[in-house]
């Protein structure tokens, strides 16, 4: 259930936090904007994205194993995000990609 729940909402809150850098000004976007001039910023929403979409890091894994603390349960977390991930990091691309570039 851990490694779903990271999987599922990991994009959203980053989605989420693309969003409220938009209506907060941090991230503007204008209407019929050029997008080489905020090329930086776009990009940047892109790696905030693709980073919420990211399995579990391999750290976690490690430091369970380190202090004794159910390092199974952290490997098999680790491996299952890592399988979702083959399957959910192309979709996140392309969604991101057809939210940021085309809005």
């Amino acid at each position: 259930a851990g490694a779903s729940l990271r999987i599922v909402m990991g994009p959203v809150i980053a989605f989420g936090m693309v969003m409220l850098f938009r209506h907060i000004g941090w991230a503007p976007i204008e209407e019929g904007y050029e997008l080489s001039q905020y090329a930086g910023v776009r990009t940047t929403e892109a790696i905030i994205i693709l980073m919420g979409a990211m399995p579990a890091p391999i750290t976690s894994f490690l430091l369970n194993e380190k202090f004794d603390n159910c390092p199974s349960k952290a490997a098999s977390m680790v491996l299952i995000g890592t399988i979702a991930g083959v399957v959910t990091i192309p979709l996140i691309l392309a969604l991101s990609h057809n939210f940021i570039f085309t809005n």
